[in-house]
């Protein structure tokens, strides 16, 4: 637990300015606070985790400790239940592998510092799996099922995935059962555990959503999408727009023969388009894939899909190793909708996988043991090789995830307190969703975001903050309040413009110098970076 808490906590006393979703989440607390409850439902519907948040804040620590606190302390317990699950499904080596891999790998040490809800999930679903295999496979009592219940409620209420416990939950306890458990008994424990699932849910509209008038029940727009998806490459004459297109093929009036050429060229011209556009999403998705795994993590996948081909075909495994298939379609088929997709989508995959990255590890600890020493060398020295060799990459890892910089963060935080101190003080600040880091540093406070449609409340602020190009709608919005856009060369960063009112514009356009942008450490940062939004946000 320690190697896995203290990479985390020096890598939270680096990182001064939060994720783009950590302010997202943090604007939808402020909307559960303010009473705006349908905003709140908008995008995250149901869900656990802006409470969290919301309690964490009473905790009296400084911004964003008591945050990153959190993300600390939850990944560190996550080692618990995943060497437990692990050494249920296999045994007690490949659980500790398992577990350092977890506590080493970059990406992992870097989202668990952010206020953003993976790592609570991660919790939740390796908690669940965990119970629902001990409850499936010994005679433990009541209190189990009814823990592993719980846990698989918090997971469904913290990201969509967790419904895929479910399948699963019912598999593992109606097949993994021991013989001495009769059919009743399974069916009882499996009542229990789904159970617990609508009697959260139920517990939540009746308490945090006591005065909201209707009933959620959790998020599915997304499943009618996938099923869409699925339908349309299955049976291409079930799309419909397979089917407009097919109408519109056959109401066309015969051609000419130099008309079919043309048409049979642009046809070749378009399937090639076709082609180059599935290429470039089958690059990106793998692409992700392979960043969000690192090469190495690969690597062991690899080799241990070579030693444990065997036991992937179990029933204890096997369902998990389908969950892990059908996020990568889920993720496939965000990425051909959008055309762009996070790279932690896949972490959850690689959490999945990593019995089989143990084993791998396992495999390549055992050459360097048989052929790289001598055969004289005592046991004693072959185990003081070995974790000489699992500290150093470890310490390879930590440095990667220690010495990542977000200068456009801080970029952006320095142009919000620009903007306060060069044009503020301001009481009422709007953004748009990607301007929200500068908005909190220009007011000290969440600002009031505007989503994908703009509100029909109007509070006339005192500044708009909004990301370029800025959109018909948001412009009109901010001449409707009486702002005027602040002048492009009175502003750090070109990728954001302002509005405020016309006489601050006045008042503060002698001769304001520029601030200093420092980075992270006090550097001036990479021009090359501040002007462009991040990758990974």
């Amino acid at each position: 637990m320690l190697l896995t808490v203290i990479p985390r906590l020096l890598l939270a006393r680096q990182i001064s300015v939060i994720c783009d979703d950590g302010y997202f989440y943090l604007s939808v607390v402020e909307m559960w606070k303010q009473g705006q409850t349908d905003a709140a439902l908008n995008y995250l519907n149901l869900n656990i985790f802006p409470f969290i948040l919301w309690g964490l804040e009473s905790a009296g620590l400084a911004f964003p400790w008591h945050f990153k606190i959190w993300g600390i302390l939850i990944s560190g317990l996550t080692v618990l239940p995943l060497f437990g699950l692990v050494r249920r499904l296999f045994n007690d080596r490949w659980a500790t592998i398992a577990v350092l891999l977890f506590a080493m790998h970059p990406e992992l040490v870097k989202l668990s510092v952010e206020p953003i809800r993976e790592s609570t999930y991660w919790f939740c679903f390796i908690l669940a799996s965990y119970l629902l295999l001990r409850c499936a496979t010994s005679r433990d009592n009541i209190a189990t099922p009814i823990a592993a219940g719980l846990a698989t409620a918090c997971a469904i209420l913290t990201r969509t995935e967790g419904w895929t416990l479910i399948p699963l939950a019912c598999f593992w306890l109606f097949s993994l059962a021991p013989a001495t458990v009769s059919r009743l008994r399974q069916t009882q424990r499996i009542v229990i555990v789904l159970a617990m699932i609508p009697l959260c849910m139920f517990a939540m509209n009746l308490t945090l959503l006591a005065e909201y008038p209707h009933w959620q029940w959790g998020r599915f727009d997304r499943v009618p999408k996938i099923v869409a998806w699925m339908q349309s490459q299955v049976s291409p004459t079930n799309n419909p727009q397979a089917k407009t297109m097919a109408a519109a093929t056959q109401s066309r009036p015969r051609l000419s023969h130099s008309t079919t050429e043309t048409d049979n060229s642009s046809s070749n011209l378009k399937s090639i388009e076709k082609r180059a556009d599935e290429k470039a999403i089958w690059f990106e998705f793998l692409n992700k894939f392979s960043e969000s795994y690192e090469y190495f993590n690969l690597v062991l996948l690899i080799v241990g899909l070579t030693q444990c081909h065997r036991l992937l075909r179990s029933r204890t495994y096997a369902p998990l190793l389908m969950i892990a298939a059908a996020i990568l379609l889920a993720v496939l088929v965000l990425l051909v909708q959008h055309r762009n997709i996070n790279g932690r989508y896949f972490l959850s995959v690689f959490i999945i996988t990593l019995p089989i990255q143990a084993a791998g590890a396992a495999c390549l600890i055992q050459i360097i043991q048989s052929v790289a020493l001598p055969k004289t060398i005592s046991h004693h020295q072959k185990l003081v090789v070995t974790a000489t060799f699992v500290l150093s990459v470890s310490l390879i890892f930590w440095f990667e995830a220690l010495t990542s910089r977000h200068e456009s963060r801080v970029a952006q935080a320095n142009l919000g307190k620009y903007l306060r101190t060069t044009f503020g003080p301001f009481e009422k600040v709007e953004t748009d969703r990607k301007s929200g880091r500068v908005g909190f540093h220009t007011v000290g406070k969440m600002p009031n975001i505007l989503y994908n449609t703009i509100q029909k409340k109007y509070t006339h602020p005192d500044l708009l903050i909004l990301v370029r190009p800025v959109r018909a709608a948001h412009r009109a919005r901010a001449h409707r309040s009486g702002l005027r856009e602040i002048p492009l060369h009175d502003l750090p960063q070109s990728e954001f413009t302002a509005f405020v009112h016309p006489s601050r514009i006045h008042q503060n356009s002698a001769s304001k110098a520029q601030p200093h942008i420092d980075g992270e450490n006090g550097n001036q940062p990479d021009p090359s970076i501040t002007g462009r939004s991040e990758v990974l946000r």
